[in-house]
């Protein structure tokens, strides 16, 4: 309703103004919030409160999110920004509830490590050398795009598109 749309707007001044939030939070914020509500008017199909809002709604909410096929992180980020909205209600709005505070993040799906250690890149680099003194021109080339990929620090995608032309072997 009118009072649950305020109270959205209201949340997103503050967003910007006081709390200093990247205008990507502000807006991905302000999205996560307006889709619940919208997911409140269905789930109580009736008139609904923001006071009145159980954890069985948000836990709803974040199914009805997990079957559209959002990743894991967007769901954390969603309820992050329900636990966030609620603590402005609760100083604002005199709201003493937190349906939101109580359900589990999501567990994010671990992400691949950053880089190499030094003892990695050493036993890459010497299985790299020992092909390439026991191999052929593959090995060779293998090893020849390894170190050079390695010393200069160029993307993968400028290393694959390199040709003949672009050798300045003078």
């Amino acid at each position: 309703g009118v009072t649950q749309t305020a109270a959205i707007a209201d949340f997103v001044a503050i967003l910007a103004k006081e709390r200093n939030d990247s205008p990507h939070t502000v807006k991905a914020y302000a999205r996560d919030v307006g889709e619940f509500a919208a997911f409140c008017e269905r789930y109580y199909g009736g008139p609904w409160s923001w006071a009145g809002v159980d954890r069985l709604a948000v836990r709803g909410f974040l199914g009805a999110l997990q079957q559209r096929g959002l990743a894991k992180r967007s769901m954390a980020r969603a309820l992050s920004a329900l636990r966030t909205f609620y603590r402005f209600l609760s100083t604002t709005r005199g709201v003493d509830v937190n349906p939101a505070r109580a359900t589990r993040t999501p567990k994010l799906d671990r992400t691949l490590p950053t880089h190499l250690d030094r003892a990695e890149i050493e036993m890459l680099f010497a299985e790299a050398e020992a092909r390439a003194g026991a191999g052929g021109f593959r090995e060779a080339r293998d090893l020849a795009m390894l170190e050079l990929f390695y010393s200069t620090g160029m993307r993968l995608s400028e290393l694959a598109r390199l040709n003949d032309q672009d050798l300045d072997l003078v």
